[in-house]
C-alpha cells in the first residue's frame, strides 16, 4: 500500500505521526505505513512493538541474571545452570 500524501492526512493520522516521530525518533515505514490508515490501530502496534523490545527484554535480562550466593547455595555455577560438584541429592 503506498503512502498517504501529506496533504490527504487526516488530523489523527498527523498526531499519529507526530507520536511514532516523538516515540521512535524516525519517520514511519515498514509495516507502520498501511498501518496509519487506521491511526489507533497504528499507534497501539507501535506502542506494542515498544514493550516487546524494550520492557520485555529488560525484564527477561534481570531475571537471568542472579546473585552468584543464591546461585552457589542451589548447587549450581549461576552462569550457565552446570553443576558445581556439590549435589543436593542423598546419592551423589
Amino acid at each position: 500500500m503506498p503512502p498517504i500524501p501529506a496533504d490527504k492526512l487526516t488530523d489523527a493520522q498527523k498526531k499519529a505521526i507526530e507520536e511514532f516521530k516523538a516515540a521512535r525518533s524516525a519517520d514511519i515505514s515498514g509495516p507502520f505505513v498501511p498501518l496509519l490508515r487506521s491511526p489507533e490501530v497504528m499507534s497501539r502496534a507501535r506502542a506494542m512493538g515498544d514493550y516487546l523490545r524494550f520492557k520485555k527484554l529488560a525484564a527477561a535480562a534481570a531475571e537471568r541474571v542472579r546473585d552468584p550466593a543464591d546461585a552457589r547455595a542451589d548447587g549450581h555455577s549461576g552462569a550457565n545452570g552446570t553443576r558445581t560438584g556439590r549435589s543436593r541429592c542423598k546419592g551423589g
